[in-house]
Order: C-alpha cells, then sequence, then structure tokens
C-alpha cells in the first residue's frame, strides 16, 4: 500500500502477509486491494505484518483457544526512545482509527447491522475494536457539545444501542481517565461535566423503567453497568464536596 493519513501526516505503508499453508511471505501492493482474502492467501493462520516507516509492527490472528476464538494482538518489533514511543503509539491501529470519524461510525454501524440481523459475532467483533481504541476525536467533541448543551438528556432515545454504549464507555474514561490516581487537579471535562445540570442525566437514564425494554439483554445490561459506575463517580465527588 502507498500509505495512509496519521495527523495529517502521509505515512508510508506496507503490508507483508505470512502464510503457514503454504509456507511463504508476500508484500500486498495497491493492485491487490480487489482480491479476495483467499487469493490474498489470508487466513486464520496468517500473520500480517505493518511496516510504518521504520517501525515494523506484526498483527495476529491465530485461533489459539480451545473455543476457536482467534487471538488478536499489535505488536511493535522495535524499541526507541521516548519520542519514537509517542510516535509508535500514534501509529498503532486503535489510535489511527479513533483519528477517523468515518472508521469509528464504521465500527458502530457496523455493530448495529450485527444486532439487527441477529449476528452476534459480527456485533462482539466490532464492539471489541471499539473497546480498544483511545477516546476518539468525534465521541469526545459529540459530548463536550452534549454536555456544554444540556442535550446529554436526549442520549439514550436519539442513538442506537451501540453508539450509545460507546459514547458512555468514553464519558466513563474522560471522568475516570487511566492514569486519574497520579492525577493532582480535575481535568477540564471533569469540571465541566461536574458543573452542569448533565451530571444529573445519569440518575434518570437509571430511573428510567423504559431502559430494560428498549433494546436486548446484553444492550441493556451494559448500558447500566456504565450508567451505574459514572453516577457512582457523581456521588464520590458529591460526597468528598459535601
Amino acid at each position: 500500500m502507498d500509505g495512509c493519513c496519521i495527523g495529517g501526516v502521509l505515512i508510508p505503508v506496507q503490508l507483508t502477509v505470512q502464510s503457514l499453508n503454504p509456507t511463504e511471505t508476500r508484500i500486498l501492493h495497491p493492485s491487490d486491494r480487489r482480491k479476495t482474502l483467499d487469493e490474498l492467501g489470508i487466513d486464520t493462520s496468517a500473520r500480517v505484518i505493518i511496516h510504518f516507516q521504520n517501525h515494523p509492527c506484526t498483527w495476529n490472528n491465530r485461533l489459539t483457544s480451545s473455543d476457536s476464538s482467534p487471538d488478536q494482538t499489535f505488536t511493535c518489533c522495535n524499541e526507541g526512545s521516548a519520542a519514537n514511543n509517542e510516535e509508535n503509539e500514534r501509529i498503532l491501529p486503535g489510535a489511527v482509527i479513533a483519528e477517523n470519524p468515518d472508521h469509528v461510525r464504521f465500527l458502530y454501524t457496523l455493530a448495529d447491522i450485527g444486532y439487527a440481523y441477529g449476528n452476534n459475532y459480527l456485533r462482539k467483533s466490532a464492539t471489541d475494536v471499539l473497546n480498544q481504541m483511545p477516546p476518539d476525536t468525534m465521541s469526545v467533541t459529540m459530548l463536550k457539545e452534549m454536555v456544554e448543551s444540556g442535550r446529554l438528556y436526549d442520549l439514550l432515545p436519539s442513538e442506537s444501542s451501540n453508539h450509545i454504549l460507546h459514547l458512555l464507555r468514553i464519558l466513563h474514561s474522560l471522568l475516570l481517565p487511566c492514569n486519574g490516581h497520579f492525577m493532582t487537579e480535575a481535568t477540564e471535562f471533569q469540571i465541566l461535566f461536574l458543573t452542569s445540570p448533565s451530571c444529573l442525566a445519569v440518575f434518570s437514564f437509571l430511573g428510567d423503567p423504559q431502559i430494560l425494554c428498549r433494546w436486548d439483554e446484553y444492550a441493556c445490561t451494559a448500558i447500566i453497568w456504565w450508567l451505574a459506575n459514572i453516577a457512582k463517580f457523581v456521588l464520590f465527588v458529591a460526597a468528598r464536596l459535601k
């Protein structure tokens, strides 16, 4: 492939497929994009090596567990300085997807299609990718606008279950970031959320009996789980500030 755009910069990309049956290694070219996986020799035992400039990375998608679920891992093959590590993080698949709204929209739409047609594997696969991504730009911007305008109350009735799940996960990560235990001051979004009426929307959602019958059991359970954790954080902050 020629490359991909990351943060407005075109990064040269080279894709190489290592197949075990038969044993061979071949580079994918732009002309291969219309070929099927079978024509490219890609199956469950294949390894796809993604080479960003001088940073080779390996994507494994092998069936290794007893239940035949794929073991999907992404590994950078070289280690460098802190600057190189930051660059490596920027070109990880999740970071690349998170910067492109169309990619994010495609994933939760794919999950919606799986839900609509009863294909749980498709739905779970798309959701798993979304769950492994850092907060994406589109969702963060959308949540900030909804909180600022007081429209967070409209979240549940207006969006699909998979989009709601994704937005609630992003909201939770913004309120409780993974490095939160190192922080001594509240973030801009935490202050914005906790000082707006939108923080009360979480409790109105939990108090709505319709939340148990809007979607299927999986979606209802997951949405309530995220809402309960966000509500717990809001109550904890309120108790500390009282």
